[in-house]
């Protein structure tokens, strides 16, 4: 009987094919798991500028008690309320950070209930 030394090319496609399916596999899974992580910051930012733009509306709020304002994230990083992604001034989108949230609408209201400003962005 002889000795077999190696492996067959049988052998290494196997081998090959189950690599190739793991990879596939944990691939789209990452993928997956990094364009939920995406959304989430995303939705962080947003809860962000809101309560920025609150504090810009409390030094508003006799103007705000007659009438609601609507102001951009522009605004916010002019006042100092909010600081840019970037040294063009820019606050990145974090879903695709091509993008930019600058001249995104945030409608400014005075709740009499609660003594309060709100804020909430326009979609």
């Amino acid at each position: 009987m002889r000795k077999k030394n190696g492996y067959t090319a049988i052998d290494l496609l196997i081998v090959i094919v189950v690599f190739g399916a793991i990879t596939i596999f944990g691939i789209s899974k990452v993928s997956y798991a990094l364009s939920d992580d995406k959304t989430e910051l995303y939705n962080l930012e947003i809860k962000y500028l809101e309560t920025q733009a609150k504090a810009y509306g409390q030094t508003q709020i006799e103007e705000l008690k007659q009438s609601s304002k609507t102001i951009t994230v522009n605004s916010l990083i002019a006042e100092k309320y909010v600081q840019a992604d970037d040294d063009k001034g820019n606050v990145l989108d974090p879903r695709d950070e091509k993008r930019t949230l600058n001249d995104k609408k945030i409608k400014l209201s005075y709740n009499a209930e609660t003594d309060s400003v709100e804020a909430k962005l326009e979609v």
